[in-house]
């Protein structure tokens, strides 16, 4: 019985953690950042992963790697780099064989640029998925952000301008919105933030968040259509390590940990 329950677990949980398109299962979630923030996440730290117009405000390079549990039925895997106004990314999802004869994996590469006039951000970002089990295939999608960084961070993202999805996946033009209040008092700082996606497909979803950060320290947590997440960051020397867990009200949590690398 367990192999035909871990089979409707995934096929449920890919649906509805990650409701139409399953570009976003890579890549908006393969993070412990946006496993928390969500879409949230698009105007939060100014981070490229969520809004390629983050990237323009990225300073020095930086290696990461990191993984963890989606729905704890599949393993996710990735690996990435970023330097000033890029970032390139590889990732895969992999639940091994659900029942006898029968896989699921799937790959794919996100590479993307950022330039910074004044207060304002422009980014693209393109995506590459490779389903490999049970039936390979090949697919990708086009994503354009903008970031406006003032007293409030404003960020907007129109998702799969252009896609050529594989199969028959639904991966229609989207718009992410999102809009984070940045605050500091004395050696604390942190934001909230509030975002929604699938403003044109009919049924938006709401996220908010928020994060705290003291020296070395920082703690997030956010509340969203699939549960509530938390989780933090720990920086020493060149090295940070990021964190964070999703619960799901019905199906099992996902975790993910990722550990980086940073110079100037």
């Amino acid at each position: 019985m367990r192999p035909a329950f871990l089979a409707g677990v995934l096929v449920a949980g890919l649906t509805a953690v990650v409701p139409a398109q399953t570009a976003d299962l890579l890549f908006q979630l393969v993070s412990p950042v946006g496993l928390v923030w969500g879409p949230a996440h698009a105007a939060g730290f100014l981070s490229g992963e969520a809004n390629p117009a983050g990237w323009a405000w990225s300073e020095g390079w930086e290696l990461a790697s990191g993984g963890g549990t989606q729905l704890d039925v599949a393993q996710v895997l990735a690996i990435g780099a970023s330097g000033p106004g890029w970032s390139v990314v590889a990732a895969a999802v992999d639940a091994g064989e659900i029942v006898p004869g029968l896989r699921y994996r799937v790959e794919g590469a996100r590479g993307g640029l950022g330039v910074r006039l004044g207060p304002l951000g422009l980014g693209l970002c393109t995506r590459v998925l490779r389903p490999v089990s049970p039936v390979p295939a090949l697919g990708w999608t086009l994503d354009v952000g903008v970031l406006w960084r003032g007293p409030l961070v404003v960020g907007l993202v129109g998702k799969n301008l252009l896609s050529a999805p594989p199969f028959a996946e639904d991966w229609r033009p989207d718009v992410v919105m999102a809009v984070a209040w940045p605050w500091q008092a004395g050696p604390w700082s942190g934001a909230w933030a509030a975002g929604a996606e699938d403003l044109l497909l009919g049924l938006p979803t709401y996220a908010f968040a928020g994060e705290v950060a003291v020296g070395p320290w920082s703690f997030r947590a956010g509340l969203r259509y699939g549960g509530f997440a938390f989780g933090g960051s720990v920086q020493w020397s060149l090295f940070r390590l990021d964190w964070g867990y999703a619960l799901h009200p019905v199906l099992p949590p996902s975790f993910r940990v990722s550990l980086a690398l940073r110079f100037e």
